[in-house]
């Protein structure tokens, strides 16, 4: 299995960075950024994006990027259509216009299998805890507290374990994780995606590495939200292996 890092808020010499993130995954794509970055960075690998597209929740900086792209199935949970606020600022995407091109493909049960060894997994349960952050959203007239409802993971199973790939982990990447190992019963190989972290304190995120480090996780790749005193942490306190997460990065694991 493959993995391209297509967009992120960081980027290696000759491709392009945003606030965003979109992975390609063997035969599906995990995201689009907001922009076109990713499509400007998936030419720059020689790559031709799949039909099937994945999309963790309705924020812009995941799935933005829907705009310019047409013709492909976009796999979501039907909450990512909400109107969604960061604060007062609109931060959703422009549902109306993506699906004037695309063909919408809606889940509706907690895990979906997408294809061979391929899951979408969620929304997380909760386990007593709100997501963090100035996020709201807006249904039927009525703003209230986002809670995600919206958000699912991709799990892959590969001869080397289960494969992560998550967006923001707005439900806490802790409780996506150990609905995984719930779930699957599997060791988890690799973890890559955003672990929203930008505003944990540092005992916050210390438990955070506890629980990966309890779950037995192998390998993380932190991306896009995660932030960079929460890599540290990672890299202070992980048993694991970490690595740096760009646009331009090449991941493989064995089928």
């Amino acid at each position: 299995m493959r993995i391209h890092v297509l967009c992120d808020d960081s980027s290696q010499n000759g491709f392009e960075s945003e606030h965003g993130f979109s992975v390609l995954v063997d035969s599906v794509l995990f995201d689009t950024g907001k922009s076109d970055v990713f499509l400007k960075n998936a030419r720059k690998l020689g790559i031709d994006l799949p039909k099937d597209v994945l999309i963790s929740h309705g924020h812009y900086d995941h799935a933005g990027g829907l705009l310019y792209l047409s013709g492909k199935r976009v796999w979501l949970r039907k909450e990512a259509l909400d109107q969604k606020y960061s604060g007062e600022r609109y931060a959703g995407a422009d549902w109306n216009e993506v699906l004037k091109k695309n063909t919408g493909k809606f889940v509706i049960e907690r895990i979906t299998e997408i294809g061979k060894n391929m899951f979408l997994l969620g929304p997380a349960n909760l386990r007593g805890k709100v997501p963090t952050g100035d996020f709201f959203v807006e249904r039927n007239g009525e703003r209230r507290k986002d809670l995600f409802e919206d958000e699912q993971t991709l799990v892959v199973r590969t001869k080397e374990g289960l494969v992560v790939i998550t967006g923001c982990s707005h439900r806490g990447i802790d409780n996506i994780l150990l609905d995984i190992a719930e779930t699957f019963n599997e060791r988890i190989k690799m973890v890559v995606g955003g672990f929203h972290l930008l505003k944990s304190s540092d005992d916050e995120i210390e438990k955070i590495v506890k629980a990966f480090n309890e779950l037995g996780v192998e390998t993380v790749v932190p991306c896009h939200c995660t932030g960079e005193r929460a890599v540290d942490i990672f890299k202070r306190e992980f048993l694991g292996k970490i690595m740096d997460c760009y646009a331009g990065l090449k991941l493989e694991v064995s089928d």
